[in-house]
């Protein structure tokens, strides 16, 4: 350990000598390069590594002659742990001194899922003018948690809606029901935008608040303070989470078209998972709100596009989102929604067959 740590110490210190010569053939990272590295250290440092980095660079530093060196590693240290001020580079580095650290390879995803919807941008029909919007939100509403596995008959879901009233032996799962009915219904109600990230932020907590409030275990509306994961899928670590949810709502708003933007606010909050419950659910509360506010059609994912809807939004990959979002916005207006016997009977079709959509999603 203590030749490791001298080695990375050394490496920073020699990392931050001025390189002379063409700068395309430099061969230190510079200040930027180093804070970068930094920056991810102390992301994943829980023993306080970094302290005794510092530690073996200052004994190192004299016999070096990188004195100089150390004075920039040693103040670029204190102000990524916020124990003191100076001047730093790399936007990651700032981000963190700024008590606002991000996660560096998620905004890369995010980056890229704007990319592939400028070149390909998301198609979502406008809002079938005689949707009975309280209608909508239950088929929403009822989706939405089948596929997190809250399994109703379709019916008796309906009757916990508009009853109020959860099914006995099932008041959790029942309140489910409600909650996300309730954040859909808020959502529709009120479709203004936000207008800065910090606002974004709050939409999503009042949103989860909703979607899982009587779940009070779950502290809902509130960030995680433990990391939390799906199968090999490690989400965005909790002092991250705000950093990362601020600069996805700059990715957001970078999308050309309300559609592409609904479908990155979709993945930003499902890939950071900001929440100890519910994230799959506010995650698509905050996408449809774009839509509703474009007046476009709110997508459903209904159980015969689950698996593709999963492999889309875990495979580590946004390319197949796009393509799986666009054939359920279709399935969504599809959906007739001014009557409640049609909804019912098509939309209890649709848990099981998808015929009029050609079966899978071609993910290729």
């Amino acid at each position: 350990m203590e030749t490791h740590v001298s080695s990375q110490a050394r490496a920073l210190l020699e990392n931050l000598v001025p390189s002379r010569g063409d700068p395309a053939e430099k061969r230190t990272w510079g200040p930027k390069g180093v804070e970068q590295w930094l920056d991810r250290f102390i992301a994943r440092d829980v023993t306080g590594a970094v302290n005794h980095i510092r530690d073996q660079a200052r004994a190192i530093a004299e016999p070096l002659e990188l004195t100089e060196e150390f004075k920039q590693l040693d103040a670029t240290i204190g102000a990524l742990l916020g124990t003191r001020k100076t001047k730093l580079h790399a936007p990651i580095a700032i981000a963190r001194a700024a008590r606002r650290p991000y996660d560096d390879d998620r905004l890369e995803l995010f980056e890229q899922l704007a990319s592939e919807l400028q070149q390909n941008p998301l198609i979502v029909p406008g809002v079938d003018p005689n949707e009975d919007r309280y209608l909508q939100a239950f088929v929403e509403t009822y989706f939405s948690n089948y596929i997190e596995g809250t399994e109703f008959e379709i019916e008796e879901a309906h009757d916990i809606v508009v009853n109020g009233r959860p099914l006995e032996y099932r008041e959790d799962d029942s309140h489910d029901i409600l909650g996300t009915y309730q954040a859909i219904l808020a959502s529709k109600h009120d479709p203004r935008l936000p207008e800065s990230a910090e606002q974004f932020v709050g939409q999503l907590q009042e949103w989860n608040r909703l979607v899982i409030e009587s779940r009070t275990d779950k502290r809902p509306g509130e960030f995680k303070t433990q990391a939390n994961r799906a199968g090999n899928t490690v989400f965005v670590s909790p002092d991250m989470v705000i950093g990362t949810l601020m600069k996805g709502f700059e990715i957001i708003m970078s999308g050309a078209t309300p559609a592409n933007r609904a479908a990155i606010a979709m993945f930003v909050v499902a890939e950071v998972h900001p929440f100890n419950d519910g994230n799959g659910r506010t995650a698509r509360v905050a996408m449809n709100h774009y839509l509703t506010s474009a007046g476009l059609t709110r997508i459903i994912i209904p159980t015969a596009f689950r698996d593709d809807y999963l492999s889309a939004m875990t495979g580590g990959h946004p390319t197949p989102l796009g393509r799986m979002l666009e054939r359920a916005a279709r399935f969504s207006r599809w959906l007739d929604t001014s009557s409640k016997e049609l909804l019912l009977r098509n939309a209890s079709h649709f848990k099981r067959h998808a015929p009029a959509f050609g079966g899978k999603t071609d993910l290729r």
